[in-house]
């Protein structure tokens, strides 16, 4: 229908050749219409497809009887309907709309309109419109993160971690020196403070420049510590004309991130906290459409652990639970860089350092719980049956540094079960009331994976979760507290009776690492400063390796009582020895009366109570490891002949 028709006019003759030309066409137009294009509009109501057309083209003196529209599922065979089409009422000529409600979401629809005209039977159809009806925006696709000021970081670190093991070696050469020109000048009666500073000159001078690099290198970490920036790029999608996207929602750990985010935005930058570490970045396309936003985006992860407080160590007396960057007290390696600075004494400072133990001193005596079994147990054997070197790690639970250094330690232990005894003792927490102890770091240490190939200990409470006292009576320690060692008596007994893992073992830090020899003493006893797990094993690999290859027993070192006067834990005995009924005297290396230097000779057992151990033993230093006082200065005081288990 609707046709045009073109008529032409020409005269014939009995000649063909004599026709003549046909006239000018004269167009004429068949009465009929042109059917509209069905379009798609929006609506604001669910499950509902509204449709619009144009107004038709009439040709002819056509005249519109009524529209009617047809909406039916698209099947490839029409005659096999589910369900019956849904029609539209007779529509006026003059309208240009109609809407269908109530269909099913997530199926084809196929819409169809047909013109009835006067005088004619047969109706005019429109080319069918297929489509659906509104649906939730799709997200957006292809997140990817930009980590800024990444690389700087890590390269930052890297030379860290060289400054600081410079550090040390040059620390252990002061220590070395203090004890090589202490004896020297003891011998041959020279002035042992001109001797120390002529020999130390040169360590000390390129000890100022290691210093003053790493605090400039620290500096520039603090810049890159806490909060992070990155960049957050995605492609959006299109949507179905209906449900239009008006804006972005950013959801972190799926929280909203800020404000919404213009939906002609396709790159947003934004800052996020270290200390959450495993960030999970989605995003959700937002409608005003009642049929609701999109579905949450494909996650992209992001850790940003590398960006928490740069440390290898923290002093007991400087961090603190609860502290965060850039708070004093927080777990970074400038605070307690900054506590051994102030110390001006070298030869204190150089005490720290001085690792490799330069005598038998066997480990304190000392119960503790068992982290999943909740028994109670020496942390050390008193004896070693097997003869295979103990290495323990003394950590906090809630330290940074003491969690990373935790990770590198139970992959070494998996990597060495079968040459080494590997033991963790948690100490030094401070937990707030209603809180189990054991329980938390029992799931710490699960969650983390650090469980298998470790016997885990506490020392910071008994086996009922609470904080145990010298005494025996449990007492809960306030949060956000800082650790101070004991403090002794003139008489050399702790003022609250408190004979913690940390006065036995002098740990001034954590995570400490000791390093027990096969034959039942400490044989070394400190930090290491490591980028990554592999630098780790190979440094302790390193220092393992030098302590077996030493069969011989080192010298005794003695120390002198004014270098202990400040900054450190200091060494209180009774003011005299009669007092604690042990004659005072210096353990020869060379002996072979010593039952602990010599493993084939076994001690007789002794009995010792509690209160008369109190009396025996600064609580600031292990069993054994305690000095007498004699001719202004300090020297080993003689070996009981057998540990006190407190």
């Amino acid at each position: 229908m609707c046709k045009e028709y073109q008529f032409t006019l020409q005269a014939l003759a009995n000649i063909s050749s004599m026709d003549s030309q046909p006239s000018d066409p004269l167009a004429i137009t068949w009465p009929g219409v042109v059917a509209p294009t069905l379009q798609r509009a929006p609506t604001g109501k669910v499950n509902t497809i509204r449709v619009i057309w144009n107004e038709p083209l009439l040709t002819g003196g056509a005249k519109i009887r009524y529209f009617k529209l047809t909406c039916h599922h698209e099947h490839e065979h029409h005659h096999h309907q589910e369900t019956p089409p849904k029609c539209s009422s007779p529509l006026p000529y003059h309208a240009t709309s109609v809407e269908f409600t109530h269909l099913k979401p997530h199926t084809n629809y196929s819409i169809t309109m047909s013109i009835h005209l006067e005088g004619v039977t047969k109706a005019v159809r429109s080319r069918p419109l297929v489509t659906q009806v509104a649906k939730r925006p799709l997200p957006p696709k292809n997140l990817r993160v930009e980590v800024k000021g990444l690389r700087e970081r890590q390269e930052l670190e890297t030379a860290t971690c060289e400054l600081i093991n410079s550090r040390d070696r040059l620390l252990e050469e002061l220590a070395a020196i203090h004890q090589d020109v202490h004896v020297e000048c003891t011998t041959n009666g020279y002035s042992e403070e001109n001797a120390v500073k002529h020999g130390e000159a040169d360590i000390l001078a390129e000890l100022s420049r290691v210093e003053s690099n790493l605090l400039r290198h620290l500096h520039d970490l603090n810049n890159l510590t806490g909060y992070v920036s990155l960049d957050l790029f995605w492609e959006p999608q299109p949507h179905d004309g209906d449900a239009k996207i008006t804006a972005y929602k950013v959801l972190i750990n799926g929280k909203q991130h800020g404000f919404l985010v213009n939906c002609c935005v396709n790159d947003l930058r934004m800052q996020l906290n270290a200390y959450d570490c495993i960030h999970e970045i989605a995003m959700v396309a937002m409608t005003k459409h009642p049929v609701g936003n999109s579905n949450i985006s494909e996650a992209v992860t992001v850790d940003l652990s590398p960006f928490l407080p740069f440390n290898c160590y923290c002093l007991a007396s400087v961090h603190m639970d609860g502290v965060r960057h850039p708070e004093n007290g927080c777990c970074g390696y400038q605070y307690t860089l900054a506590q051994e600075l102030i110390i001006k004494n070298r030869a204190i400072k150089s005490s720290l350092y001085q690792r490799t133990s330069t005598r038998h001193i066997p480990p304190g005596s000392v119960m503790v719980t068992q982290v999943f079994d909740r028994t109670r147990d020496l942390l050390v054997p008193t004896k070693l049956s097997n003869m295979t070197p103990t290495l323990i790690l003394f950590w906090t639970s809630w330290c940074l540094s003491s969690q990373k250094m935790m990770s590198y330690f139970v992959q070494y232990a998996r990597l060495k079960a079968e040459k080494y005894i590997f033991v963790t003792c948690c100490c030094g927490n401070q937990e707030t009331q209603g809180t189990n102890h054991l329980e938390w770091v029992a799931q710490l240490i699960d969650n983390s994976g650090w469980k298998d190939g470790v016997r885990h200990c506490c020392g910071c409470v008994n086996s009922d979760g609470l904080s145990q006292q010298g005494d025996g009576s449990p007492a809960r320690l306030t949060n956000k507290q800082k650790y101070v060692p004991t403090e002794c008596s003139s008489s050399g007994v702790s003022s609250t009776n408190d004979l913690s893992v940390f006065n036995l073992f002098g740990i001034q830090a954590v995570p400490m690492l000791i390093a027990i020899h096969p034959q039942g003493y400490i044989a070394w006893q400190g930090c290491i400063a490591a980028l990554d797990s592999q630098s780790f094993n190979d440094k302790f690999d390193q220092i393992l390796d030098d302590i077996l290859k030493h069969t011989e027993e080192p010298a005794i070192q003695t120390v002198s009582l004014a270098s202990l006067k400040d900054g450190l834990p200091t060494i209180n005995l009774p003011s005299s020895p009669q007092d604690n009924k042990v004659k005072p005297r210096t353990i020869s290396a060379r002996s072979s009366s010593s039952s602990f230097l010599n493993p084939s000779k076994k001690p007789k057992s002794a009995k010792i109570s509690v209160e008369k151990a109190k009396k025996i033993f600064d609580v600031e230093h292990g069993p054994y490891s305690a000095s007498a006082k004699k001719d202004g200065r300090t020297v080993l005081s003689k070996r009981p002949k057998s540990s006190v288990t407190i």
